[in-house]
């Protein structure tokens, strides 16, 4: 199957604040009685949302990708260097075995699952929630994606709550 990539302009969404969105502090209380309406612990809710404000430079930052303002010519020259493609081959070889499980579980060729692994940014590499979670938390305020970083901030909230990873991790 063969996909067309081509840049895409995506629109801004609303600003924080905006007329139509809740205040953060009500936003944050309703997010925060949902989780615990899921069965969250409460204390575990309120440790990974304490001391919370929009962090305006985490939309700026993903309205911005280069994957959403670049062409793909563009895109690829600057994201598909000898480097990465060297390092794309060594950790295929170091992982193979695993990835051929998962590959094979998943119906996913792991060839492909070493190509979007290696599109993560380096600074994401094993950050953890205790960095994802400021970025979800903002990112499912601020509307555009608000579903998609809703999921991700529960997911993670179910996964600092079952003891998985210590919130400052």
């Amino acid at each position: 199957m063969l996909v067309a990539l081509a840049p895409v302009r995506v629109p801004s969404g609303q600003a924080a604040g905006a007329p139509d969105r809740p205040p953060f502090a009500d936003w944050l209380a309703d997010l925060r009685g949902e989780a615990v309406a899921r069965g969250l612990s409460p204390e575990v809710v309120d440790a990974a949302l304490a001391g919370l404000a929009p962090l305006d430079v985490v939309v700026e930052r993903d309205r911005t990708q280069a994957e959403f303002t670049l062409t793909l010519d563009a895109y690829l020259a600057r994201r598909l260097t000898r480097t990465t493609i060297r390092t794309a081959r060594r950790e295929y070889e170091r992982h193979r075995p695993l990835l051929e499980r998962v590959g094979r579980a998943y119906g996913v060729a792991p060839a492909v699952l070493v190509a979007v692994w290696g599109s993560s940014p380096p600074s994401g590499g094993s950050a953890g929630c205790g960095r994802r979670l400021p970025r979800w938390r903002r990112s499912a305020y601020e509307g555009r994606r608000e579903a998609f970083f809703r999921a991700q901030l529960f997911d993670a909230l179910t996964i600092l709550d079952r003891g998985d990873i210590e919130p400052a991790r």
